[in-house]
């Protein structure tokens, strides 16, 4: 068992050691590949420092940045500012302290997002304005998470639009309907802020990548 603790742990180092190259990257002209890294570096931080926090979720996120990482460099020529434009970010959660967090977590990436607390108004701002990611909780009045990202895409504006759920409820059956209703990506609470902002970042340069095929 120590024998394989030790093993993930080297791993995770080297990685580390890489991700803190390529976050340099942006002196080269890779902007988006630096973006990437320095949250990906952020997140191997703290994980060498807290273990505990290595687990199927942690270690699903880290290997969506890597994975990212070759398509990023094929995509070097592209216009690579428009990275830290401002991206249309929308957080539906009716809890004020999770509404709160998810915003930490993405100030951590240097991204802000509408916050709103009612699935209504969320459906609404949906059907007028097309959104780069939406993040959303399963749990509230009026309109489930599900059914609200069932009607996110079913809008011309956001047929398209990453859905990622943060959720306090996180059995199989919650990932699976999920999955069912369009999500692209689950996260459960507590809320890891430097999980989400590299989730955050990873969705918003694979929306791009994908725009452009």
């Amino acid at each position: 068992m120590k024998s394989n603790e030790g093993a993930e742990s080297e791993h995770l180092k080297k990685l580390y050691t890489a991700s803190h190259s390529l976050a340099n990257a942006g002196l080269a002209g890779f902007t988006r590949l630096a973006h990437l890294a320095g949250a990906l570096e952020a997140m191997l931080k703290e994980l060498l420092a807290n273990p505990k926090k290595f687990n199927v979720s942690s270690i699903r996120t880290i290997t969506q940045a890597v994975e990212l990482t070759p398509a990023l460099f094929r995509n070097s020529e592209a216009p690579q500012q428009e990275v830290f434009a401002t991206p249309m970010i929308m957080l539906v959660d009716d809890d004020v302290v999770s509404r709160e967090t998810v915003s930490s977590a993405l100030e951590k990436a240097h991204l802000r997002a509408l916050r709103i607390d009612d699935p209504a108004i969320a459906l609404k701002l949906v059907e007028e304005n097309r959104f780069d990611l939406i993040f959303l909780d399963v749990d509230m009045p009026g309109i489930s998470g599900f059914k609200l990202c069932e009607k996110i895409h079913a809008t011309e504006a956001n047929l398209t639009t990453p859905v990622v759920f943060v959720t306090a409820l996180s059995d199989f059956e919650t990932r699976s309907h999920s999955t069912e209703s369009g999500a692209v990506d689950f996260l459960a609470k507590p809320i890891w802020l430097n999980e989400l902002a590299l989730k955050a970042i990873f969705h918003l340069l694979r929306g791009r990548i994908l725009a452009a095929i």
